[in-house]
Order: C-alpha cells, then structure tokens, then sequence
C-alpha cells in the first residue's frame, strides 16, 4: 500500500470518528428542533423512477432577499455548510399507489427507485414522503420530472461557468460569488434562460427534459432552485456532490459528471443528447469521452468559452477534441455567447426559428445599460 493510500486511508478514518462524535452531541443538543426533508427534483421514463433528497434538523437556512447584506449571504452559506443532517432514519415515499420507506445514509442522504406497472402520462408528478420518529413528524412534497414518449432529445447542462457565473477559473471570485451572494444577486449568462426554453420545446410540440450536472455540493441545491425560479431557467434535476473524505466521495469530482451521464443515457437508450459546459474544467473531455463511448447518441455539444483569448493552450484542446469527434458526426462548439449555440441549434432543427428571436431579445434585454454596468458585467465574466 503506498503512502498516499494510507493517509488517504488514516484521514477517512479520522473524519468518521469525527462525524460520529459530532452527531452524537448534535443529536442531543437538538433532539427538541423541527425535521426538514429536502427532496430533490426526480426523475424517470417509462416505467422507472428515481429520487433522492436529504433529511436536517435544527435547518436554519433563511429565503434571501434582493437586498440582503453580503453578511446575510455569508450567514446563509454557513449554515448551508454547517448542516445537521439525520442519519440512518426512515422516510416513507409515496408515489404512484406504492409507499417505499428507505433508511437515510451517514450524510442524511436518502434515494428511492420505483417501477410502476403503467407509464406515467404528462410530465410533472408528485410524490410524499413523510418522517415520525414517534416525537418529531415532517412531511414534504417531492416534483419528478417524467420524459415524454415522443421527446426529440435530452440536454444535460453543466451549471457552473455555463448556466451561472461562478468563475471557477478565478478562485478569489468564486468564492466571492459563493459566499456573499445570493440567488438573487448571483447573474446567469446573457439568453440562457430562453435558449434553454427553446430547447425544452423543441420544434415538435413536445417538452425535452434538461438535466444539470456539477461539482458544487449538494449544500446548495435549494439556492440553485431558487435562482432558477427567480432567472425563469427551466427546472429539471440537479446532480451534485456531498464533500468528505470517505471512500464515497474520494475522487468523486473526476468521474461524477460522466458516471451521472452514462445512467441517464442508460434510462434513455433511444434518446439523443446535447451536452453543454464550459471551458473552465474539464467537461470537453468529459463530453468527448461520453461521444465515444456511445457512438451515434450525442447530437451536439456546445462549449462555453469562459476566458476567451486568454486560455489559448485550453481552447487549442477543445479544438482538437472537436476535431476527433467531428469524425463520428458530432460538432463540439467553443462557443463565445449564448446566441452562436442557439444559431447552430436552429440549423440542426433543434430549436424553431422563432426561438431565435426571443433569445436574441432577451441578450438584448439582459445587456448593461450603462458604461458602469457594462464594466461590472465584463468583470464578473472575467
């Protein structure tokens, strides 16, 4: 065993008996607070579904504000982080005439599959889950996204540098943007939200299911909920990552984007996909190796290009990996704006022409106004 292997090995070790010994004390300290369960948005096709959510107690996370502080914001995030979550305690599902009780993992954590006898019709279900110890209930409503029959395609969108501006690249501002701001002061790219509506609706009167992948952690899901709802970004499911030391997570952020693809085109054997990310980590060589693996099935990916002119070694690496993957058929965009992806996609006849229009109105709309918010907005882009 080498030496790596084994601090790697000590540190798992010490972060259990510290886990365990905070919760022992947690658990006394707020065996009297409320329970929340937070389910995430499910998922399914066909006859299959799937959910996943985590169970807190002593939850104390406030719904921000346009004009909180940035202490609030960072007040917000801590608790976040610092969550109480309630492991290895029961959670009955209800869905679909079926009740499910799981047990929730050492991290609070608990996910649920049901396969039903008819497949569901429309798009969005409920199911309910609800928690009694026999001193403290909770009960909450979980959304499941179903795939229609007759859907063209599914998107899955990396989120950070993609969907909203987090500027990986730039840690100082990353942590910035993470901790002192909100769903409200948090800024999604110019024209997302309506070339993502586009492409939920496709050109066939269906509704495509988009699906969204990132290292973030699963500590802010319920912001990243709430500024789709504030920017009217398309809700789907949301596949983050739990932070620890544990052999669970150890190297997770290296295959978690690809592992939650590969099941998602598992469900989905007939569908095709685009794949959407940025230049910033590492997802053309994720999204290059999912083309190869699964020949025939990715209809395009497109590429933000988060530091444009400056990364002249990384964007060389997208351009040389589009050029492999042209070969099997699919074109990989390095994409400067909104607006070039949504031009490509008309062409393809992912999106009408009409919607082209509307994202075009909305980069209009979306534009600084003034020499002093076009400079801040250069900046958070930078």
């Amino acid at each position: 065993m080498s030496l790596s292997d084994m601090t790697k090995q000590m540190l798992q070790k010490i972060e259990k008996v510290a886990d365990n010994s905070h919760r022992t004390v947690r658990r006394w300290l707020y065996r009297n607070t409320d329970v929340t369960i937070m389910p995430y948005v499910g998922y399914g096709y066909g006859y299959h579904i799937r959910l996943r959510g985590r169970v807190l107690e002593n939850h104390t996370v406030q719904k921000s504000q346009n004009d909180d502080s940035a202490w609030s914001n960072l007040r917000n995030i801590i608790r976040r982080f610092n969550s109480d979550e309630l492991p290895h305690v029961p959670i009955t599902i209800s869905f679909g005439g079926q009740a499910q009780t799981v047990i929730t993992d050492e991290e609070g954590f608990f996910y649920a599959e049901f396969d039903i006898d008819e497949p569901l019709t429309g798009i969005w279900h409920t199911a309910t889950l609800s928690y009694d110890d026999g001193r403290r209930q909770a009960s909450a409503q979980a959304k499941i996204m179903v795939t229609p029959d007759d859907a063209q395609y599914a998107v899955v969108s990396d989120m950070d540098d993609t969907v909203i501006r987090s500027n990986v690249p730039n840690r100082i501002r990353l942590v910035a943007n993470t901790l002192f701001k909100n769903a409200h002061t948090r800024l999604p790219f110019r024209g997302v939200a309506e070339f993502y509506r586009a492409l939920q609706a496709g050109t066939t009167s269906t509704t495509n299911p988009i699906y969204y992948v990132s290292n973030s952690p699963y500590n802010l899901h319920d912001l990243l909920q709430e500024f789709f709802d504030l920017k009217n970004i398309p809700k789907g499911p949301i596949f983050l990552r739990d932070f620890g030391l544990t052999q669970r997570y150890v190297g997770a952020s290296e295959n978690h984007k690809a592992v939650q693809i590969n099941r998602l085109m598992d469900l989905h054997p007939e569908l095709p996909f685009i794949l959407i990310g940025d230049s910033g980590e590492h997802d053309p060589d994720i999204y290059a190796e999912i083309v190869r693996q699964h020949p025939g099935r990715i209809a395009a990916i497109y590429i933000r290009d988060v530091r444009p002119g400056q990364e002249w070694k990384v964007n060389q690496r997208v351009q040389q990996l589009a050029e492999e993957i042209r070969e099997q058929g699919v074109d990989m965009l390095l994409i400067p704006d909104t607006l070039v992806a949504a031009q490509h996609a008309v062409e393809q006849g992912f999106i009408s022409q009409d919607a082209v229009a509307h994202v075009v109105q909305e980069v209009k709309d979306d534009a600084p106004s003034n020499p002093i918010e076009a400079f801040m907005d250069d900046m958070s882009e930078q």
